[in-house]
């Protein structure tokens, strides 16, 4: 059997200032490889902290977390990351193609590839740029794009490493309704040897095909399948009465996300917001 791709026992994470707050508490969660897994919660509700534990750049003060096996310091090789927001220059000179090729960079003391190298990565570039929905675009500059686009652009470049496991958090901040479902579906057709995990506040993403959905708020309730009960939408969103609004959105939630407008003949959007 293969080991999971992320293996979390125990985890607990306060950052350290003078309050000490909790922000993840006690969590316990194993994702098997290839799974296409939704993190949901409220804002500070810890889902980019849990992040970045996973990545190895906070260190939690209790717990384990095992990436195939190993330490998330030692696994991040295997890891492509799409952060929430991406920085960029409006001015900066490079091409699409170039900002893609960046990904198969895997060291810093690696600045340049012999000419073999290249042709291999601009093809390889090419071709990550065509999934996300920006083939023709490789000379275009960053500063002609659209928010969405700039963000798909990032997404290739993490696909440039070959990665095992994809963290992606809010990628569709900048996305129009059309755009954000086409993104979740082409993520939902990466190769099954790719774990992906998505993150977002947004609880619309659940209609798209993930394999689990968890909810992190402070700890983390796992779900596999789709599960809108009322102990899965509480966790998220608290206990409402249903004279409040929020009470009578949650009611209706189930039915909302219950249509099926995916197909696997994805063509995104052209322009976006």
């Amino acid at each position: 059997m293969n080991q999971p791709a992320i293996d979390i026992s125990g985890l607990t994470y306060a950052y350290p200032n003078a309050s000490h707050v909790t922000v993840l508490e006690n969590l316990n969660f194993t994702v098997p490889q290839g799974a296409y897994i939704a993190i949901l919660g409220p804002n500070g509700g810890g889902k980019t902290t849990l992040l970045k534990c996973i990545l190895g750049l906070l260190t939690p003060q209790s717990g384990n977390i095992k990436v195939f096996g190993r330490k998330p310091s030692e696994s991040i090789r295997y890891i492509g990351y799409v952060p929430q927001y991406a920085t960029t220059k409006d001015l900066f000179p490079a091409t699409l193609l170039d900002i893609v090729m960046m990904g198969a960079i895997t060291s810093p003391l690696l600045i340049s590839f012999s000419r073999k190298e290249r042709q291999h990565n601009e093809k390889k570039a090419v071709e990550a740029l065509k999934k996300v929905g920006l083939v023709g675009l490789e000379k275009e500059k960053l500063h002609n794009l659209s928010g969405g686009q700039r963000q798909r652009v990032i997404v290739a470049r993490a696909l440039m490493s070959d990665p095992r496991l994809l963290l992606l958090d809010e990628p569709t901040s900048n996305f129009d309704p059309s755009g954000k479902f086409c993104f979740y579906e082409f993520l939902a057709g990466l190769p099954d040897n790719i774990t992906t995990i998505v993150v977002s506040h947004d609880i619309s993403i659940a209609a798209s095909p993930f394999t689990g959905i968890a909810v992190v708020n402070q700890d983390l309730k796992y779900h596999e399948g789709k599960d809108f009960s009322p102990d899965f939408l509480a966790h998220l969103y608290g206990t409402h009465d249903s004279t409040c609004p929020m009470g009578a959105f949650m009611n209706n939630v189930p039915q909302i996300l219950s249509f099926k407008p995916f197909t696997k003949n994805i063509n995104f959007p052209d322009t976006e917001e």
